[in-house]
């Protein structure tokens, strides 16, 4: 999947493009119904069910709680609060890291080691992509409970892809940012150097590369065919929205 030139898109493409930075968790649910290219996330025969998933994985609730977190979690979110700094990998001459590497506890010089073998697939956006992704999943979710307007869904979504196409120079890129980032989240839970070692540098769990691999092939979705270069129509933000948040 690799970039293309700068150009416009028809609307419906554009669509298809937002929607895509959600690919990932589209793959994890698709025995449940999850679809590419419809907003709400979910086949209109997936269950109203599927839409609790944002209380009990989230504690959302309410309209007010999906915009607060997804504002809050769209910059601030786990590519911060993780400690993975793929910025400034970029910025540091490979000696001073492995120096600094070399006084850090053994969970940490793992997970830095970690950082060292993918901030070259990611480049300087690093896991923002986890981050974003799951922003998107949360959008799409609220359409589907209600929580907000197709229009809404589509505003919030651009500034989504604003900073993905910031932050990121492909598909590839972004992807490998997604999944970077969801294996250093999990990887918070491991307190064992070796199980450590081993979940972050020895075969991935096969479920995980179950979904890395259907997001990289499946011909439905939009991240499969689509170029990720673009310049994405401007859309007026609703008065619904107000002037505070994302």
């Amino acid at each position: 999947m690799k970039a293309s030139r700068m150009k416009d898109m028809p609307p419906g493409e554009q669509q298809l493009w937002l929607l895509a930075l959600s690919g990932p968790l589209v793959a994890l649910n698709r025995k449940a119904g999850a679809r590419y290219d419809v907003p709400s996330f979910w086949a209109a025969d997936a269950g109203t069910e599927q839409g609790d998933l944002l209380s009990s994985a989230w504690g959302i609730e309410d309209r007010e709680g999906l915009l607060e977190t997804v504002s809050r979690m769209a910059d601030r979110g786990h590519a911060v609060s993780i400690g993975a700094n793929y910025w400034a990998w970029h910025q540091v001459l490979p000696s001073d890291r492995e120096s600094a590497r070399a006084e850090m506890p053994e969970l940490n010089r793992l997970r830095d080691l970690f950082l060292d073998r993918t901030a070259l697939l990611t480049g300087p956006g690093g896991i923002r992509a986890w981050d974003l992704g799951r922003m998107s999943y949360l959008l799409r979710n609220g359409l589907y409970l209600g929580y907000i307007s197709e229009q809404e869904c589509q505003y919030l979504h651009l500034q989504l892809g604003y900073r993905a196409l910031y932050w990121y120079r492909s598909w590839d890129q972004y992807l490998c940012g997604y999944f970077s980032g969801r294996m250093l989240w999990m990887a918070l839970e491991i307190e064992s150097p070796d199980e450590l070692k081993a979940f972050l540098f020895d075969e991935a769990p096969p479920w995980l590369s179950r979904i890395f691999n259907e997001v990289l092939t499946d011909p439905d979705n939009p991240a499969t065919y689509l170029p990720w270069a673009m310049a994405p129509d401007q859309i007026e933000r609703p008065n619904s929205l107000g002037e505070e948040g994302l």
